[in-house]
């Protein structure tokens, strides 16, 4: 999709969920997995926020973060969560 679009002169950005505050403790269980839910949960969705702000369609490839189209749903391609 990314080189598809780009070869037809739009620009593309990939986002995923960063990890920052992970960081922290990079465990995947205990505090560090509920440091990782900070990283997906408060950053990524303002990082989403931010995106939308530019791009005329936003596309969740991924049904695993369907849980971020509330973030853009103002956009062709976010889910209308009303």
């Amino acid at each position: 999709m990314q080189r598809g679009l780009s070869g037809e002169g739009h620009e593309v950005r990939i986002r995923r969920p960063p990890v920052l505050v992970g960081k922290l403790n990079s465990s995947r269980q205990g505090f560090g997995k509920w440091l990782g839910y900070v990283d997906k949960f408060a950053v990524f969705p303002a990082i989403l926020a931010e995106d939308k702000r530019w791009a005329d369609i936003v596309h969740i490839c991924d049904h695993s973060y369907a849980m971020y189209s509330f973030h853009v749903s103002t956009r062709p391609g976010g889910c209308n969560m009303s």
